[in-house]
């Protein structure tokens, strides 16, 4: 049984800059990342970073509301064969531009 509470949609690996990422130990701007499956509460995307499952990520991502932080939980990582990582991440919640 699919434990997901949203559909999923797998998309055509979608090339994406992440103009930020919090991590827990450290941060990185300009983030390029391949966006392989999104939905309501989650994406799964592939990086050259490697994150720790159940880490914490604060994002930021291009959009129309500048300065808006995504956060999300790392809930699963694999190694993928171009020594890259393919991740699957919850998201947790996102801050309005006035509380960043």
């Amino acid at each position: 049984m699919d434990k997901r509470m949203h559909e999923r949609v797998s998309v055509d690996p979608i090339e994406m800059v992440f103009e930020e990422i919090q991590g827990e130990d450290a941060s990185y701007e300009q983030i390029p990342v391949y966006i392989q499956e999104v939905s309501f509460d989650g994406i799964r995307f592939v990086s050259d970073i490697e994150f720790a499952v159940h880490e914490t990520l604060r994002f930021r991502m291009p959009s129309l509301t500048p300065g808006s932080l995504l956060e999300g939980r790392v809930v699963w990582k694999k190694l993928q064969l171009d020594r890259s990582f393919q991740y699957g991440l919850q998201v947790i919640e996102g801050d309005s531009p006035e509380a960043v």
